[in-house]
């Protein structure tokens, strides 16, 4: 069980999920404004317009801040703070070339 503070409205509920879903801008807006790297980043890869999928996922193992699996990126802290802007972009581009390699219909298995 956690407390969150849900972004829209202010309140604070609580969760018994170790994920749950979360908005991209409450995820990198701390990045977005304080790194020019990473807005550049950002904004070049239109990763706003992407459909990334955000969960804050609280059975992230230690050391392990960000994690990409299906078109999802969990994370561990929310929001992102400055020092996860690597991890954080990394994750991102998983999530680019994953959807680069399916919209060119490339599988994994022979038979795709």
């Amino acid at each position: 069980m956690h407390l969150i503070k849900d972004p829209s409205t202010g309140k604070i509920r609580v969760s018994v999920d170790s994920r749950f879903k979360v908005q991209e801008i409450d995820v990198v807006w701390i990045l977005l404004e304080k790194s020019d790297k990473f807005k550049r980043f950002y904004e070049n890869e239109e990763v706003e317009a992407r459909n990334i999928k955000w969960y804050r996922d609280f059975s992230l193992p230690n050391g392990i801040n960000a994690s990409y699996q299906n078109g999802c990126i969990y994370i561990k802290r929310y929001p992102a703070p400055m020092e996860d802007a690597e991890t954080i972009a990394h994750e991102i581009g998983h999530c680019l070339r994953s959807e680069e390699v399916s919209m060119l219909g490339i599988g994994l298995h022979p038979s795709e």
